[in-house]
């Protein structure tokens, strides 16, 4: 297998075919509630806005935003204010009605933008991609690829293809300027990459899953916008790491769930570095991994409703601090060690 077929093998042609963008409101998976109120916001923001405007904000096709905005007019929510023939150029603004109820709207929920994935969509294809990730066989031109700028140092990158490999954890320690963290950020570059949506629905709220910090976009992507290709995650964290930031939280001024580092590195690599000078105490920190390391899963809470989410990581840890910092229970978890 060369590396063009090991980043995009038939398991991800076929995810593509399945990703194609949705036409009707049954194939989006959203309520036609959720639509309107999301375009109400648009409109409310940018005053008149022509279609495709509203198209390329959301990802939403035309023909969906036709039935939604032919519905609000009969509402009294919004009138067509310009535009030719063809839809796409055609501009609608709101009424007064409009206005005051979309100023309702974004009070209750601020988030503008790409329309989410429902959860059920997304649980589903992430099902798909991760059941039999492991282990994989990486191609000779692909470990070739990735360590090419990196000198010496077998030993080490024979444990990171091994942990790739298997899907296990990596535990590096050793004095300062090593290249500790130069080695390990080379082990999503050994793994295939993934789908991902950019935002996910769950009872009438938004989950933000994508993240242009550590989400690299691949080439190629879906045809559907609210999915994206990207390789391998690499999430790194390091001695400003505490508990609280290993929890989703609620951005107000977004209005979106923005999800911790254990779900951002799904498919991927979480790497926690200089383990042991973080505010909280790493045990601590350990023992709060456990759960999602043990069933690749994790429970986040919205509205006090719990939710899973995948959490399919490669744990990788390195200190330059004794090697007894970890216990025997989380060596178990991360079994490839480097000095």
């Amino acid at each position: 297998m060369n590396c063009e077929a090991y980043y995009h093998d038939e398991n991800m042609v076929e995810i593509f075919e399945e990703l194609k963008q949705p036409k009707t409101l049954e194939e989006l998976g959203l309520s036609y509630f959720f639509v309107r109120d999301l375009i109400l916001k648009i409109m409310l923001t940018y005053g008149t806005v022509k279609t495709q405007r509203m198209t390329d904000i959301t990802g939403i096709h035309l023909d969906i935003l036709e039935e939604i905005l032919g519905q609000m007019e009969k509402d009294g929510f919004c009138a067509q204010v310009g535009g030719s023939f063809l839809f796409s150029s055609v501009e609608y603004t709101l009424t007064k009605r409009g206005v005051e109820k979309a100023r309702l709207v974004m009070e209750e929920n601020p988030y503008i933008g790409i329309a989410p994935v429902p959860y059920e969509r997304y649980f589903e294809l992430m099902d798909k991609q991760l059941s039999n990730r492991f282990p994989i066989r990486i191609p000779d031109e692909v470990i070739e690829k990735t360590f090419r700028d990196v000198v010496g140092l077998s030993y080490a990158k024979e444990c990171l293809v091994e942990s790739c490999t298997i899907g296990k954890g990596l535990f590096v320690y050793g004095a300062p300027g090593t290249g500790k963290t130069f080695i390990i950020s080379k082990a999503s570059d050994l793994l295939p990459p993934i789908v991902i949506p950019r935002f996910i629905e769950f009872s009438g709220r938004v989950i933000q899953i994508y993240d242009p910090d550590f989400h690299r976009p691949c080439p190629e992507e879906p045809e559907d916008p609210r999915w994206i290709k990207i390789h391998a995650p690499f999430v790194f964290t390091g001695s400003e790491l505490s508990l609280n930031e290993l929890e989703t939280t609620y951005n107000m001024n977004k209005g979106v769930y923005e999800t911790s580092p254990i779900i951002k590195a799904n498919g991927g690599v979480l790497f926690i570095d200089d383990l042991g000078r973080q505010r909280d105490d790493h045990e601590v920190i350990l023992n709060r991994l456990i759960v999602p390391l043990e069933n690749s899963k994790d429970v986040i809470y919205i509205r006090g409703v719990p939710v899973i989410f995948h959490t399919h990581f490669i744990p990788a840890f390195s200190t330059n601090l004794d090697v007894s910092i970890m216990d025997e229970a989380h060596l178990r978890r991360a079994p490839s060690t480097y000095s």
